[in-house]
């Protein structure tokens, strides 16, 4: 037996039983270290969470265009300009120009920032040089509020802000008075807006303003990804998706290790599907998917899209305008109309004739962030026929438009969160508002019994009104295809993109989920 008041250990022999006895000090000293452990792994994800969060706050900051411009030129001529989404002025000038701006309502305002261009060499050397800034207040007084002359290099696709050095609560009127352009007499001055900034922003923009050298490289490197990484239609978004994409890889490495982590899987222990997973989302990334959809949609894709863009300029017009007053109101509305469209066309890419169109993205036999891009390109040709609908019968207003792409942003991490590895089921959120990881899983599970479930990528709700539902397995599940359709995985991913576009023709393998 083990000494009185001593930790005991080992094997002992009591009542002519033998059994292995505890030492309480290593169970205490293994639950401290789990402890610290998950404190640890919560402070990570934390550090992690902190700076997305900040960065969608920031997106309900408020930004103003103004609804009119005029152009004062120095022979006295003016011109009212239409105030479009591209660009405000592109033209030459002579000299010295005035740019008066109104803002539909009165308001205050602490920082203003202007958008240099998506595309061309040029827009970099176009930009104003020297300016100085002026608000009015509702009255006839003009203040100076900036006055601005940089040798700096602007690059396309960046928004520049800048402070007011002298504001009002109310301010309806800008005038800018350009007095030198960079490098030309061709005045190109993009998007203009003013807007109240949050504590961060500011903080932010202290210290780069007085690190030049560091500000400098910032921004060749932004605007370098912003070339490489080229994504129009979420363009907007470019820089939080890649912030997702790592984020989200990191939390699984503090949660599960490295040895089962994602990142190791997509880079050191890679099989076909992480593979495949890779080649999807560099093709986005690189801007080279539009290529292999044209080919694979056999130039589909060019047509479709022709045709959404005729349908929503033609029904547009007499669509229904959401405008209730309450913004959060108009943009549940609509994102339940989009979603229900969104349903409806996975429920249908289900179905045998359409399933070779969306067999490639259930082919994945394991779950990382990048998987939600894995897709057959000539979905491309699809998906116009299927967003088309709520813009033509529900057309957004600015209002809905604001905000519009922080709700892309949302809904593209929820799916991306549903395609990493977790298995968070959300308890009653997930069963009856929002898709969970855990449910998503069933939906890409092997077993028969699981097929053509949980087909929303966003809401419960259309699952549980269609008879699609099913909740989360409490059995492990298995990921990928089974019989002849898992074979094609065998592959290249070229010819198996072919071999589903000849299936999707003769209706060869078209079994279905």
């Amino acid at each position: 037996m083990c000494p009185y008041l001593k930790p005991c250990k080992g094997v002992v022999e009591f009542a002519g039983v033998t059994r292995t006895e505890i030492d309480m000090s290593q169970v205490r000293a293994t639950a401290k270290k789990q402890s610290r452990l998950r404190i640890l792994s919560l402070a990570a994800i934390g550090i992690i969470i902190l700076p997305f969060v900040l960065y969608l706050a920031s997106q309900f900051t408020q930004r103003v265009e103004p609804d009119q411009l005029t152009v004062l030129y120095p022979n006295g001529r003016s011109v009212v300009k239409k105030i479009v989404p591209s660009w405000l002025i592109d033209e030459v000038v002579e000299g010295p120009v005035q740019l008066e701006m109104t803002f539909p309502k009165c308001r205050h305002f602490d920082r203003y920032r202007f958008w240099v261009g998506t595309d061309g060499s040029d827009s970099t050397t176009r930009q104003p040089s020297a300016w100085t800034l002026w608000l009015r207040n509702g009255t006839n007084a003009w203040t100076v509020a900036d006055t601005q002359t940089t040798s700096k290099s602007y690059f396309n696709g960046l928004w520049y802000a800048y402070p007011l050095k002298a504001g009002s609560e109310c301010v309806d009127r800008v005038r800018i008075d350009v007095d030198r352009i960079s490098g030309s007499n061709v005045l190109r001055l993009y998007k203009f807006q003013m807007y109240e900034s949050w504590f961060l922003e500011r903080t932010a923009s202290a210290w780069l303003d007085r690190n030049e050298t560091l500000a400098s490289w910032v921004l060749s490197i932004s605007a370098t990804c912003a070339t490489l990484l080229r994504m129009p239609e979420i363009q907007s978004a470019l820089n939080a998706t890649i912030a997702i994409i790592f984020a989200l890889l990191a939390i699984e490495l503090v949660l599960t290790g490295w040895q089962k982590s994602a990142l190791n899987r997509l880079l050191f222990q890679r099989n076909s599907s992480a593979n495949r997973d890779l080649a999807c989302a560099f093709l986005l990334g690189l801007g080279y998917l539009g290529a292999f959809a044209t080919i694979y949609s056999l130039g589909g894709n060019k047509l479709t899209g022709m045709v959404s863009n005729l349908a929503i300029a033609k029904l547009s017009p007499f669509g229904l305008q959401l405008n209730s007053g309450l913004v959060v109101l108009d943009i549940t509305i609509y994102l339940l109309v989009v979603t229900f469209f969104d349903y409806w066309s996975h429920r249908i890419l289900h179905s045998k004739l359409f399933w070779p169109l969306h067999r490639f993205h259930h082919s994945a036999t394991e779950f990382n962030t990048l998987t939600v891009y894995r897709n057959h390109p000539a979905l491309a040709a699809w998906d116009p026929l299927v967003q088309m609908w709520p813009l033509a019968f529900l057309p957004m207003t600015p209002s809905i438009s604001e905000y519009w792409p922080l709700v892309v942003v949302l809904w593209h991490t929820v799916q991306m969160v549903n395609h990493s590895d977790f298995d968070w089921t959300y308890g009653w959120i997930g069963r009856w508002l929002v898709m969970s990881p855990g449910m998503h899983k069933v939906h890409h599970s092997n077993n028969p019994a699981h097929f053509n479930k949980n087909l929303g990528n966003l809401f419960v709700i259309w699952d549980r009104i269609f008879g699609t539902y099913q909740d989360v397995s409490p059995q492990p599940v298995t990921l990928g295809l089974l019989g002849e359709d898992g074979k094609l995985s065998e592959q290249w991913t070229v010819v198996e993109w072919a071999l589903d576009i000849k299936h999707l023709v003769t209706g060869k393998y078209a079994l279905g989920r």
